[in-house]
């Protein structure tokens, strides 16, 4: 689950922790779950609900739309 995000150099390393990039056009907040397969982060455990799930509001905040079709 993600604890927090930060802005780090890409060398950076935390002990006990598992740092992800966040790439370009995803969504992630923390309390999300991290789906290693897809790179995506989801709300759910199950990987099933990219938040926010109205495309509306990813598009206001930026995110690419080819983001918003990936929401359920």
């Amino acid at each position: 689950m993600v604890e927090n995000l930060i802005v780090a150099s890409r060398d950076y390393t935390r002990d006990g922790y598992d740092l992800v990039e966040i790439k370009s056009g995803v969504y992630c907040s923390p309390g999300m779950f991290y789906d290693s397969s897809t790179g995506l982060f989801f709300q759910d455990d199950g990987f099933s609900t990219i938040y926010p799930t109205d495309s509306s509001l990813l598009l206001d905040q930026g995110i690419a739309s080819a983001d918003a079709e990936l929401t359920s």
